[in-house]
């Protein structure tokens, strides 16, 4: 069973700059990940080599965005302070 105690260490080591956000969510997903990605290929790697190993993981769906229209300017290394994973800055 897919536990988010289980699955956040291998989410959060993903190459930074891969993962913009791990997030927790209630509804018809458990967890969502927002990935960085350079092309098909890089999401094929992503998905396939790290995400479908991790334990628990029974399912997964990808959403492309075609466009950004927000971001934001929060500092979340800083919020995290010296719990911030490797790479944050």
């Amino acid at each position: 069973m897919l536990t988010w105690r289980s699955a956040l260490p291998p989410l959060l080591g993903l190459a930074p700059g891969e993962t913009g956000y791990v997030a927790l969510l209630t509804g018809d997903h458990d967890i969502i990940v927002d990935a960085v990605c350079k092309g098909v290929p890089h999401v094929d790697r992503l998905l396939r080599d790290e995400i479908q190993t991790i334990d628990g993981v029974e399912r997964v769906t990808t959403y492309s965005s075609r466009d950004v229209q927000y971001s934001s300017s929060v500092n979340f290394a800083s919020l995290l302070g010296d719990d911030a994973p490797d790479g944050w800055a």
